[in-house]
């Protein structure tokens, strides 16, 4: 593929809406769509169907920042149901399971690429990696770990996982508050396993 080809228009809404994430297969797009009352409802677009983009989940609360899982099965994201915005992960199959990750606010869930743990910054600015395994067709989420701390949190998502050797790219503020730093952390699975001895 070159890149050259001409922009196609797949769906449209009368609403505001931005693309969240694509499944791993390319398939399917996860979207945030802001309806007229201002609220945020996530969506999503098989494009290889006929069905057109659907509603992710109905419901009052604010849901965004969707985040598929590396097999395309399951959906993390941010609800503001329990009165914060907290992490929660979905099949994306409606009532195939639904779990609530954080429990003191998470903001902008991302899966590892290996799928054995779901990263998220709670309010404070503190990376954190959830562990995560499948069991019956469902999953299991262990010990949650403090990566680092001091990143920034915004209303888009400022840490990124390097897909080739699992290092971590992080936004940090610099100490006198005027500028932002990136910083690197590699062989950070290491300095936990230090941490837990």
């Amino acid at each position: 593929m070159s890149g050259t080809g001409s922009a196609e228009r797949v769906f449209e809404s009368g609403n505001d809406c931005y693309v969240n994430d694509w499944s791993p297969d390319g398939t399917m797009i996860c979207y945030t769509e802001i309806d007229s009352s201002g609220s945020f409802n996530l969506g999503l677009f098989d494009l290889g169907a006929d069905t057109g983009p659907r509603t992710f989940r109905e419901t009052t609360f604010n849901q965004m920042a969707g985040s598929f899982s590396p097999d395309g099965r399951w959906l993390a994201y941010m609800s503001n149901e329990t009165g914060n915005l907290e992490v929660f992960v979905e099949s994306i199959i409606p009532g195939d399971g639904r779990w609530r990750v954080s429990s003191a606010g998470g903001r902008h869930p991302s899966w590892a690429t290996a799928g054995d743990r779901l990263y998220y910054l709670n309010p404070n600015g503190d990376l954190l990696a959830a562990d995560l395994s499948q069991e019956g067709g469902g999953l299991r989420f262990g010990q949650i770990r403090t990566i680092t701390q001091g990143v920034e949190v915004d209303g888009s998502k400022t840490y990124s996982e390097n897909r080739s050797d699992g290092s971590l790219i992080v936004l940090k503020m610099a100490q006198n508050r005027e500028s932002s730093r990136l910083s690197m952390i590699t062989g950070w699975r290491g300095m936990l396993a230090d941490r837990d001895d």
